[in-house]
């Protein structure tokens, strides 16, 4: 007799996560398999720079999560029944010119709007405040949007068509950040560090379609600011460990899903990596990257015939992550001030337009740039993470996995780069030094890769964050609702809608559209 459960769900990842808690919450058996040797996807917390120094080797802050109403009403009990909890610093994020000058912004708008007026420009103090008033308004209206299935691109734009402030969320949704920007602000520095900001997402600020992203994250920060969780980002996931457990689910690592098994057109189980065999009752969801599920886990006579053609032509982020971890003796002390020392992000950025542009189309060509990095000192906020008087560092930029030098290249040069990066970040603080490093680790673009499978090309949020690949569209036209052409076989995962990042979004949105065709009220289970 095979194993049999009611819904498998294949990856571990936070939002395959997310979805089994809520099945197996409403009485469903829950079985979750992974493939590598533990839970959490880039969800994750490991020991990776010494005893007591927790470091998170991808998700560090967590950020688009915070409006989720999983956290929002509790709904799964994460923080009142598992003890699930986040710090909220006051400095959401800092941008260090070459000057040492910096851009602070506080999650007080008011208190952003009195340091732009004094250190740049008295105008763009007012503009920052209008701005994120008219932003308020489309992210009211695009918020249900993010945590439950994404309307139909159809539907979405005649909604945002019936009002004037709808029209001008469209008007966003369709521009480059660097266009939006242009709009509203004068000064260079001012633009620049909040498209640095946004770019945060993966995303070039100049890409048609990054105005989104630009426009949704500005207001969100400062009214749900930026969630450093305690103990370590994958404290989430062992919070949903604990959830799934003890409503009876079946969780398995080094359990990697070779096919999924249908039968007459409808999926009825997988067959591992191993040659064992389980059976679903009543659904298969797939936390996986939509390549390895429609390209590899499938026929391709068990799919309509234009799905994989158009699989193949899904597009990747020009650059990934390039990232440090690191236990350090104290934490970095600035020369560009004490706010900067206290925010919970420190980016780096050149001062010009030009040179800002220049960046990124570096990157585009497989160049790296180790002059334009982001430093995250977790303990400042919470010291659970380092032993006493100790301090935890991500130090992290982006880099191509296809580099000049060719990708597999990547593991001769890491050092080199890695060094580049430390050294940008030592001319700009008066202590990080060799001195107060006490232990670091390099992951560039091919180690992510070889660290999760669904990571394809160090690729962590699946999918490029184009505008043809979001929202409706993502991962593709007509298979947006977390369904896919095989009857019982759903999606969830960084390839759907709202994409990568720390959301759960397509945790939620996935359950809820499972619990409509099996029959569950989703409303009663989360209330």
């Amino acid at each position: 007799m095979n194993p049999s459960h009611d819904v498998i769900v294949i990856g571990a990842g936070h939002n395959g996560m997310t979805t089994a808690a809520y099945l197996a919450k409403a009485g469903l058996d829950v079985c979750v398999l992974e493939k590598s040797g533990g839970l959490g996807g880039g969800c994750v917390t490991r020991e990776l720079c010494g005893p007591g120094f927790k470091s998170d080797p991808a998700s560090t802050c967590h950020i688009t999560i915070q409006a989720n109403p999983l956290l929002l009403n509790d709904e799964l009990g994460l923080k009142s029944r598992y003890g699930l909890k986040y710090h909220y610093p006051d400095i959401l994020y800092s941008v260090v010119f070459p000057d040492d000058s910096a851009f602070i912004c506080y999650r007080d708008v008011d208190r952003t709007c009195a340091s732009i007026a004094e250190r740049f420009s008295a105008r763009d103090a007012e503009a920052y405040k209008s701005f994120c008033a008219w932003a308020e308004g489309g992210l009211e209206m695009m918020l249900p949007t993010m945590f439950s299935a994404c309307p139909p691109t159809g539907q979405l734009f005649s909604m945002l068509d019936q009002s004037d402030a709808g029209r001008e969320t469209m008007h966003a949704l369709m521009v480059s950040g660097m266009q939006l920007l242009d709009e509203w602000f004068e000064d260079d520095r001012v633009k620049i560090a909040m498209a640095r900001q946004a770019s945060e997402v993966i995303f070039d600020p100049h890409e048609v379609g990054s105005g989104s992203h630009l426009y949704m994250l500005t207001p969100f920060i400062h009214r749900f600011g930026i969630g450093v969780p305690e103990g370590g980002s994958g404290v989430l996931v062992d919070k949903l460990t604990e959830c799934l457990r003890e409503h009876g689910a079946t969780l398995r690592t080094r359990s990697g899903v070779r096919r999924i098994l249908v039968q007459n057109g409808r999926a009825t189980g997988v067959e591992l990596d191993s040659g064992e065999t389980l059976t679903a009752r009543r659904a298969v969801v797939s936390g996986v990257n939509v390549k390895q599920l429609f390209l590899g886990m499938l026929e391709p006579q068990e799919l309509p015939t234009e799905i994989p053609h158009r699989v193949r032509r899904l597009k990747a982020n020009p650059f990934q992550s390039f990232c440090q971890l690191m236990a350090l003796d104290e934490a970095p002390r600035y020369k560009a001030g004490e706010e900067v020392n206290r925010s919970a992000m420190v980016e780096f950025s050149p001062a010009t337009r030009r040179e800002f542009r220049r960046y990124f189309d570096e990157l585009q060509r497989g160049r790296i740039r180790p002059d334009v990095p982001a430093m995250v000192t977790q303990t400042l906020f919470d010291p659970t993470r380092a032993p006493p008087g100790k301090h935890t560092g991500y130090l992290h930029c982006y880099a191509p996995y296809h580099i000049e030098q060719g990708a597999e290249q990547w593991d001769e040069i890491e050092h080199e780069v890695a060094n580049a990066v430390l050294a940008h970040l030592e001319r700009h603080t008066t202590n990080m030094s060799a001195s107060n490093i006490l232990h670091r680790k390099v992951i560039h673009p091919r180690e992510i890769e070889r660290r999760n499978a669904a990571f394809i090309e160090g690729e962590a949020t699946h999918l490029g964050n184009y505008l043809f690949q979001s929202m409706a569209m993502r991962p593709l036209p007509g298979w947006s609702q977390y369904r896919t052409p095989i009857e019982g076989l759903y999606m969830t995962g960084s390839s759907t809608h709202p994409g990568g990042s720390i959301s759960a979004g397509s945790g939620r949105a996935s359950a809820q559209i499972l619990c409509q065709d099996l029959g569950i009220d989703f409303a009663r289970l989360v209330a």
